[in-house]
């Protein structure tokens, strides 16, 4: 199983990857996801730099990259670790990230908040405790 770290350094080798296969440039992709070129460019080398850590794009991101590059939503969340890979025909998300999302999530019909759905996580995690 691939840590973390090496799942987001293989999301930014795979970003670099389609704006060279595309004959884009940063400016290019920044222009047509709407995010800075200059963002674009630390995603591709993995690393924020002012802290030299790991950087973790939101699905909105990767929402918009895969707009910018005409590639499929679900395989960069894939490739960006929100989705288990090793799940075939079937989509995977993992809960913790639901506030992620930048689709609406609803109960009953009526939206929920972020504070409603990490509730929803931890009422999850506390009854698994019990078990």
């Amino acid at each position: 199983m691939l840590q973390e770290v090496d799942v987001l350094q293989e999301f930014a080798d795979f970003i670099l990857q389609l704006r060279k296969e595309r004959k884009l440039s940063l400016r290019d992709v920044g222009e047509a996801s709407g995010l800075s070129y200059t963002y674009i460019g630390n995603l591709e080398r993995g690393k924020d730099p002012r802290t030299r850590t790991p950087i973790r794009p939101s699905t909105d991101t990767i929402r918009r990259l895969s707009e910018a590059f005409n590639y499929p939503y679900e395989l960069l969340l894939k490739k960006a670790g929100f989705l288990d890979p090793q799940e075939t025909g079937k989509n995977q998300f993992e809960l913790s990230n639901l506030h992620l999302l930048d689709s609406s999530v609803t109960l009953d019909g009526i939206l929920l908040n972020e504070k409603e759905i990490k509730v929803i996580v931890e009422v999850i995690r506390a009854l698994r405790k019990c078990d």
